[in-house]
């Protein structure tokens, strides 16, 4: 089953117990770009969704196949999180 990234976020957030404007802080951004991550309404950058797991407490792990962030796309990002799951 392929995991959603809108719902890897919110599941992550809740886990760690971060409300969605606790989560936008440590991430130095807003409640509303969150609840738009969170709801599917648009997609983080891989850096961005590296940093908000991190800010989780979970971490995101890529395999060798992706070697820049300019070169993958949103399905190579969807697959690899379906493996570390």
């Amino acid at each position: 089953m392929q995991v959603r990234i809108a719902q890897m976020i919110r599941e992550a957030r809740q886990a760690s117990g971060l409300s969605q404007a606790a989560l936008a802080e440590r991430l130095s951004t807003t409640q509303s770009a969150v609840s738009r991550w969170e709801r599917g309404h648009d997609e983080p950058r891989l850096s961005t969704l590296s940093s908000i797991l991190r800010a989780c407490g979970r971490r995101l792990v890529i395999t060798s196949e992706v070697t820049t962030l300019d070169d993958v796309d949103r399905a190579q990002i969807r697959q690899q999180l379906a493996m570390t799951q």
